[in-house]
């Protein structure tokens, strides 16, 4: 009996560990670069719309502008500690723009086999009729 324990917490462990996503160092010093550099480093795993369910406002009139958003991608892809840098209009799209970028995932690129963390601004151009 306690060797059937023993067998099933082995196998138990063994399957835990295998489904379990590798932890990626977070200490490392971020990298800052040129938002044309970003695809060397990270690549964007999918497009999101700018507007969803969980917005926090949905604009009541057509507005068209952008929102230039400075953040860090850290070593598991994840968009963190973004800063609006510029948005025109203001006051109209950031928390949009904001909530859009908290929903992007990141994978290394080639030229970043260790996942290396970096800084980057990008400028979301929206429209909405």
């Amino acid at each position: 009996m306690i060797s059937r324990g023993l067998w099933l917490g082995a196998m138990l462990s063994l399957l835990l560990g295998c489904t379990s996503r590798p932890e990626v160092a977070q200490d490392r010093t971020p990298i800052a670069i040129p938002l044309d550099q970003l695809s060397r480093y990270w690549i964007q795993d999918r497009q999101f719309s700018f507007f969803g369910e969980d917005e926090p406002e949905f604009p009541v009139k057509p507005v068209k502008g952008y929102v230039e958003v400075r953040y860090l991608i850290d070593s598991n892809g994840r968009p963190i500690k973004p800063v609006v840098v510029a948005a025109e209009p203001p006051g109209e799209l950031e928390q949009s723009a904001l909530a859009t970028l908290s929903r992007m995932r990141y994978s290394p690129g080639d030229d970043n086999p260790d996942a290396v963390p970096v800084e980057v601004t990008n400028r979301f151009d929206i429209e909405i009729n």
